[in-house]
């Protein structure tokens, strides 16, 4: 595993940036069906983190379409698994630029996830987030 992410990583660092905007893509097809548990979540966002600053200065659809891709494998994981154990791990790879996808899924999340991502969003606790 820490072969793979290293090799990913290099490749990603070194990429070009058409390269690196295939990243959403690959992500939305390959990546999102196959993420179930939480573990697999968090392994995706070590893979992805690295790079949301670099896209974000020099393509930010690039990294709006991989966090909203996130954020839908995070509603995946939060309906199939039981109990979330990295929530807080999780919240770091969340980010201010999906406010609108936030507001569509917040309600549907558990409590602790609302508590979390509450910041991010415009529905206030009184709207039933928790």
């Amino acid at each position: 595993m820490s072969y793979t992410l290293a090799l990913l990583h290099s490749y990603w660092f070194h990429g070009t940036f058409g390269q690196l905007c295939l990243m959403p893509q690959f992500i939305k097809e390959k990546i999102k069906p196959i993420v179930q548990t939480e573990e697999q979540l968090i392994l995706v966002c070590y893979f992805v983190g690295p790079f949301l600053q670099r896209l974000q200065i020099e393509r930010t659809k690039c990294i709006i379409d991989i966090a909203h891709e996130l954020y839908q494998m995070l509603d995946t994981v939060d309906k199939k698994c039981t109990h979330l154990y990295h929530i807080d791990t999780i919240y770091r790879f969340t980010g201010n630029l999906l406010q609108k996808y936030i507001d569509e899924r917040i309600d549907t999340m558990r409590p602790e996830l609302q508590q979390k991502l509450r910041f991010l969003s415009q529905i206030s606790d009184d709207s039933g987030s928790g």
